[in-house]
């Protein structure tokens, strides 16, 4: 999954502008997230008061997620499974003996004309066992069945991991966009407050009228962005809506997965357990049995047939011929139009496509392991820059207060190392988002996902039924 980078900004740039970006950018990654921070906190003095909580912090019981087979996309793919596993039963079936009764009633006349016309009727009953000694291709059409089971099986695995990706990423960015508003209030709150003394400064000509007009319009960039991450916060509680799933449900927890091995084991891992993988792998399984089912149609045929019947040519006679009688057949096709060739062509072609096809979702798997590996590395980086960040800015405001209080600052002094400060909240929010995100990407895509849903179906996902 792609992910936009925040590019290194000048100090000079307002706290608004750069949380204005920040909640767009994080749009495009679908990433979103939830603070409880403390009201004021950019104003305080305490530097413990403004970190941010970790993303994913509690909310309701992770029970309330139930399980992702309660999707309708996933009971969708799971009823093609079972249809797959009809047609190995319906396959076996064709080669097991079979029974069939047969009657008839028929009527006819002796001639045309209307004079002397004699009338009879004809009636026939029949009692026959088909039984297949052998059929060419018979075990490749069950073969074919078979993998084509295993496709919709896995199909079915993977619609269950990008349900469950799907509702992780959404909580993961609601929790995001609830962090970004709560330190934009903060912000909004902190700066407000400042802009009273202002207008006080501004009676006593301590301060310019062009300092009010700067806080008034970072104070409207600033409700803008609340405005931009409330959007992207209703775009992603849509997902959870619709699969029922409350949006103050707490994130599942991705740290029992051992997802902290090298990037090679977690390829290894994701090349065994991604359901893309298996389901391409038993595509090749079922176009090569497609294959030898093809050629099985180009050979011969042995059946035996056991009846039993009776019949006569006229309901007045006294009873029935009655009689039985066994035959063997065989059958042997020669192809003479060209269909078995052309069809066995179109097998083989379709074989190669499914060669293909697997040798592609390896090594997409691969791929999007190897990127959200990188992202997770750079991710962590970011969140220790970040909280770096923080911390000096945090030391600044303090400073900023202390000397303000003996006049060697003023009040836009405070409002511009409050703008650091707000600016090096969003940063860590945004840096916790995309590590999490990368780890939820790295559970998806080595299918290990979904052992993190609970097994208990949640009040709201009963309305899916």
């Amino acid at each position: 999954m792609g992910y936009c980078k925040l590019r290194n900004r000048p100090i000079a740039v307002s706290f608004a502008l750069v949380t204005l970006v920040a909640v767009l950018l994080s749009g495009c990654a679908r990433n979103s997230t939830h603070q409880s921070a403390t009201s004021g906190c950019l104003g305080t003095a305490t530097r413990a008061e403004c970190l941010p909580p970790e993303l994913g912090d509690p909310g309701s019981d992770v029970s309330a997620f139930g399980p992702i087979s309660a999707a309708p996309e996933v009971r969708a793919a799971e009823a093609r499974s079972s249809a797959a596993a009809r047609e190995i039963e319906r396959v076996l079936a064709a080669n097991r003996p079979d029974l069939v009764f047969q009657t008839g009633l028929g009527a006819q006349t002796g001639g045309m004309g209307y004079g002397g016309q004699s009338a009879s009727s004809d009636y026939s009953y029949a009692l026959s066992l088909n039984v297949p000694i052998y059929r060419s291709g018979a075990d490749a059409a069950a073969d074919t069945a078979r993998a084509e089971y295993r496709v919709a099986s896995a199909n079915a695995g993977d619609r269950r991991v990008a349900t469950a990706y799907e509702i992780a990423i959404s909580l993961l960015t609601i929790r995001q966009q609830q962090e970004v508003i709560a330190a934009l209030d903060n912000y909004q709150n902190a700066v407000a407050s400042l802009r009273r003394g202002v207008e006080d400064e501004i009676a006593v000509s301590a301060a310019s009228r062009l300092d009010l007009d700067e806080i008034d319009r970072q104070l409207s960039r600033n409700a803008m962005s609340v405005v931009a991450a409330k959007l992207v916060l209703n775009e992603a509680s849509t997902t959870v809506k619709r699969y029922g799933v409350s949006a103050s449900s707490r994130l599942p927890d991705v740290s029992g997965l051992g997802l902290d091995k090298n990037q090679q084991a977690l390829i290894d891992i994701a090349l065994r357990n991604n359901p893309r993988v298996q389901s391409r792998t038993a595509a090749v399984d079922a176009a090569s049995s497609r294959v030898r089912e093809a050629d099985g149609l180009m050979g011969p045929s042995v059946s035996a047939q056991l009846q039993l019947y009776g019949e006569t040519t006229s309901l007045s006679e006294a009873g029935l011929a009655n009689g039985a009688r066994a035959q063997v057949q065989f059958s042997m096709p020669f192809d003479f139009s060209g269909v078995g060739g052309a069809t066995k062509n179109q097998r083989s072609d379709e074989m190669l496509a499914a060669q293909y096809d697997s040798e592609a979702a390896k090594a997409g798997v691969a791929t999007a392991v190897r990127i959200a590996f990188d992202r997770r590395e750079q991710a962590r980086r970011m969140q220790a820059l970040a909280q770096a960040e923080l911390d000096s800015a945090q030391t600044f405001v303090v400073g900023i207060q202390a000397e303000r209080k003996v006049g060697g600052r003023t009040l836009m002094d405070e409002v511009r190392a409050l703008e650091n400060l707000g600016a090096a909240r969003v940063s860590l929010i945004n840096a916790r988002f995309e590590r999490l995100a990368a780890e939820y990407t790295l559970a998806a895509e080595t299918g290990l996902i979904t052992s993190l849903f609970g097994s208990s179906i949640p009040t709201a996902a009963l309305n899916l039924k």
